[in-house]
Order: C-alpha cells, then structure tokens, then sequence
C-alpha cells in the first residue's frame, strides 16, 4: 500500500510551512521520500473511505479477493502485502509468500495438495518450479522462482494450457511470453481458491492495489483491483500538515541512499518508515512494526548526529519542535475518523508516533557510546 514516489523537498516544505523556499540539505541529508509535486491534502475520510474497495467489474473472484484483503487490513499484519490468515469459509489460500523475511529466497508457501515443487537444474537460472497438479478450468498456474538479489529471490507466474507437460516447460523470464502474468516480481502471488466450485486465482499484492487475475471467457485477464485507502498520488498526502512537517524532517535525515551496495539499508529504513507512516493514519492497530533501537537509544543518537554539521543541528531542533504538534495532530485525526475518545486517541498516537519515529533510524550502540578514547601513551624518555 505504500506509494514509491519521487524527491521533491523543496515544493514540500513551500506547502507545509507557507515558506517560498527549501531546508538545507547536510551531509547527512539528501533526497526524502519521494513527494508528489500536487497540492497536499489533509484527509479526514471515515474508517469506511479508508477500507477496501473494488475498482472494476465485481466478478465472483472480485468479490472474494475482497473479504481476503478486508482480513488483511483488518488484521494487526503491519504490511498489507504480509502472508494471510483466513478463517474457515469458502476462499481458502492455496499459495502466497511465507511469513517473515523474504530476503533468503525461495519464500512461496503453496499447498501441497495443489503445487508441486521441483527444484530445477543447477545449470539454469531458474532455482526451483511450483507446479499446479490438476489443472482448474484450462488453466494450470505455474510459479518460476529465479536467484535474485538484495530482496531475495525473483517470482514470474505463468497461467498454462494443461496440455503443457511440466518436462517441456522452460521458464524463461527474460523474454516475452503471453502466457506470463506476472515477470520477475519480489513478492511470490497469492494464490486463492474457491472451496465451493474449485475456481483458483491469482493476485497480485504490490503496491497500493491488489491486482487480481482470474479465468473468464478471454482466457486469464486481469478482472478488477482491489484499492486501500482514499486516492492519492502520494504516501505524505495522507498526513496532516504538522505530521507531513514531521516526517519530510525525520525522512531529511536518512540520506540519498545511493551506492550502498547489495543490501541498500536506506531504501530498507526508508520503506519500513513509509508503512508505518501509512499505518499511523489509515490502520493504527496495525503500526506493529518493532524499530531496531529503544526511544532512549534515538534520542541518543539522533542528538549525537545533530553535532556533525550546523545542517544537522537545524534539522535535529526542527524535530524536536515539530513532534509536539505531530502528536495532537494524530490524536485529533484519531477523534475524527476513527471516533475515538480524546484521551484514549492521545494516547493511541502518542504510543504510534513513537514507533514511526523510532522506524526512521537504526543507530548501532557504537555510534549511540562510543569508547572512550585511549589515554595518550607516555613520551619516551629524552636520552641525557
């Protein structure tokens, strides 16, 4: 649900401190989460407004795919794209991701009375191949898992003629195939099925939309989306002004993240930060994430941050100023739209803004106290 968008700082703060011009960029600073160059909005959409809804035809698949993503939203999942628990009924899951981190690779969770799994020849590039047993209204769903990178492995889903016998099948994800639905993702599909006629369907759980692929008269096609939260361009439209101030400043000192190599720790900081910004004011049963380092710990390390250049200290005071506001700001919104009472609203965002605040750093203790410095050895001795 979180939306990737692109650097804009300066439009940013013109908007939401009424200023013609941009902070100033330290060496710890650099590009923020990308912003959108429209005119923000601060929403105060009902709980209803805010939960899932269908965009497009309401097929049956639609219509289920829905009561799954209303399960997830409404779950404490901190991500909505996170491995679903359903209740007993008629749509079960029969493949999705595994639950916690995807970055070892090979993260499909299918059942095994419906796909196969046959690690394919070392030789290839394709690691391993989740084949459907029995194919379900001429259609069999294949899922090919390839060696990726950083975020782990690379997932294509294939939606085949059951003529096509899985030894004469050879994924080949970097050239177009028809038969492809979905190419080189880094989220495995959620794969769903009906307990009461057998139909079986995929979705696709990036992004702020799920997308979801069904078979129909025209073969497998996308047939609707399933789209969370009001309709914006971007994650900081969704933030009051005091909040959106607040985050642009946390965002500010995260740095531009390039060049980090494999493992891109800002992108991961700055995509932890973003949900749960977006959980904060659209699902705050669901900011659950657990930051790396106590309140005490960022306090500590964001104060010892702030002496490296007067950049820093000007951004590090902003914060402070800013978080005040930040709080009273999420507790009215949780009056508005959640109808909460105002005491038990004000705590409710006291205790989520500091789990977004605290998702925006990970300080190691080294920096947080550093040792000492070594005493000076003595000066040799003057030969006289």
């Amino acid at each position: 649900m979180f939306r990737a968008l692109t650097p804009v700082r300066a439009q940013i703060r013109a908007q939401v401190r009424g200023t013609a011009s941009g902070g100033s960029r330290g060496k710890g600073g650099g590009s923020l989460l990308p912003l959108a160059a429209a005119t923000l909005v601060c929403l105060t959409a009902s709980p209803a407004a805010t939960a899932p809804r269908i965009d497009g035809p309401a097929a049956s698949e639609c219509r289920d795919t829905l009561s799954v993503a209303n399960a997830a939203f409404y779950s404490k999942a901190f991500r909505l794209d996170d491995a679903v628990t359903l209740p007993k009924g008629p749509v079960r899951v029969v493949a999705q991701r595994i639950d916690g981190d995807l970055s070892g690779g090979d993260a499909v969770n299918a059942d095994t009375a419906i796909f196969d799994s046959r690690p394919q020849p070392a030789d290839g590039d394709v690691r391993k191949l989740y084949w459907q047993i029995s194919p379900v209204a001429g259609v069999r769903w294949a899922i090919s898992v390839r060696t990726g990178g950083w975020r782990g492995d690379f997932y294509s889903l294939y939606a085949l003629d059951p003529s096509v016998a899985e030894a004469g099948f050879t994924p080949a994800d970097d050239k177009p195939d028809p038969r492809r639905i979905l190419t080189e993702t880094w989220m495995p599909p959620l794969i769903l099925s009906d307990n009461r006629n057998g139909a079986i369907w995929a979705v696709d759980t990036r992004y702020e939309n799920w997308v979801v692929y069904a078979t129909g008269p025209d073969g497998v096609a996308e047939r609707c989306r399933i789209v969370f939260g009001p309709r914006v361009k971007a994650t900081f439209d969704l933030l009051p002004a005091p909040l959106r101030a607040l985050a642009v400043d946390l965002d500010g000192t995260m740095g531009d993240g390039r060049d980090e190599g494999t493992l891109q720790p800002t992108a991961t900081l700055r995509d932890e930060a973003g949900h749960a910004w977006e959980n904060a004011v659209l699902r705050p049963w669901a900011v659950t994430t657990k930051p790396y380092n106590t309140r005490r710990d960022v306090d500590a390390g964001l104060r010892h941050w702030s002496h490296g250049s007067a950049d820093f200290r000007t951004l590090y005071r902003r914060i402070q100023a800013e978080y005040p506001a930040a709080v009273d700001a999420l507790a009215d919104l949780y009056v508005r739209r959640f109808g909460k009472a105002p005491e038990a609203a004000h705590a409710l965002a006291v205790r989520n803004l500091d789990v977004v605040y605290r998702s925006s750093f990970v300080f190691p203790q080294a920096f947080i106290h550093p040792a000492p410095a070594a005493p000076a050895a003595p000066a040799a001795p003057h030969a006289g």
